[in-house]
């Protein structure tokens, strides 16, 4: 799938419009029957569960996440292709160094999220906050 829009585009553009109609089609289709998807747009970093109506206005409004191009968070595989065609795995791309534990930080979040979908940004923010 071209994703070159992510990068080269803005909201308005056409082509920009059609590559988030195909994100969002992939996006709701591999859900698993969720009302509610992490958010990609550059604000969001999908860290916020939005309705997909949400989401379009979102990306409208802002760009869509630039350096989020392998969409891992909504289903896609993180085993990929680099840009000189080898196979590679990005299945560490955040923990790779011990005492990096960003990976575990985010599955944090997302299952606080599931398991409380009204939890605002706000809401992790001032959790992160305390000890």
């Amino acid at each position: 799938m071209d994703k070159s829009w992510i990068t080269t585009k803005k909201p308005g553009d056409p082509e920009y419009d059609v590559g988030v109609v195909e994100y969002i089609k992939f996006a709701v289709t591999n859900s698993e029957g969720r009302d509610v998807i992490p958010c990609p747009c550059h604000i969001c970093h999908n860290l916020s569960y939005q309705k997909v109506d949400v989401i379009l206005v979102h990306l409208s409004k802002w760009e869509f996440d630039r350096t989020y191009t392998c969409w891992y968070r909504h289903g896609e595989s993180r085993v990929g292709t680099s840009s000189m065609g080898e196979k590679m795995d990005n299945s560490n791309v955040y923990g790779e160094y011990e005492g990096n534990n960003l990976e575990d930080m985010i599955d944090e979040i997302e299952e606080r999220v599931e398991n409380d979908p009204d939890v605002t940004i706000e809401d992790l923010i001032s959790d992160s906050e305390k000890p």
